[in-house]
């Protein structure tokens, strides 16, 4: 995929058009630099861009008032993958972890990753198998992203100390 989701339009910033985007990243440092986002399937132009108070906060090339972005309220923002976050050293973007396989060093398949969610203290990581489970993405646990293989390696001991089975 060549576009990757940062975030969500909050709301309208003042009366001249500045949207307010809540991030999905705590590392944002580089999205001032962005010059085209895509929002409700469209591109557009980035005339401003700032980060202040944990959000991004950006003026969208030709909508100049608080009419013209109201509707973008609630609508997912995504850059150029060209763009985004330089990737450390075992980190993925999350829409690479989608479709992953999750296995142990010896091959044992756990199920596939469906969805990652956060809800602040790490990433909860969502799996279909016959049984239907989720496990944080915290110390010790992931071992290695084979993304290419569509793999994601756990540490089998680890992993069986803080997964969560659906009934």
């Amino acid at each position: 995929m060549d576009k990757i989701a940062v975030g969500v339009v909050a709301k309208p910033q003042g009366l001249k058009g500045e949207i307010k985007v809540q991030v999905y990243s705590s590392e944002m440092s580089h999205l001032v630099n962005v010059t085209s986002v895509f929002v409700a399937c469209k591109e557009y132009g980035v005339a401003s861009s700032v980060i202040r108070q944990g959000s991004w906060y950006i003026k969208l090339q030709g909508l100049n008032s608080i009419n013209d972005v109201e509707n973008l309220r609630g609508q997912e923002v995504f850059i150029l993958r060209s763009q985004a976050h330089k990737k450390n050293k075992n980190e993925e973007y999350v829409v690479d972890m989608i479709d992953c396989k999750i296995v142990d060093k010896n091959g044992k398949e756990y199920g596939t990753v469906d969805r990652v969610e956060n809800y602040g203290a790490s990433d909860i990581i969502f799996c279909s198998s016959k049984t239907n489970f989720s496990f944080p993405n915290v110390a010790g646990v992931i071992k290695k992203y084979d993304i290419d293989n569509q793999k994601i390696v756990v540490d089998a001991k680890r992993f069986e100390e803080v997964v969560v089975y659906e009934n």
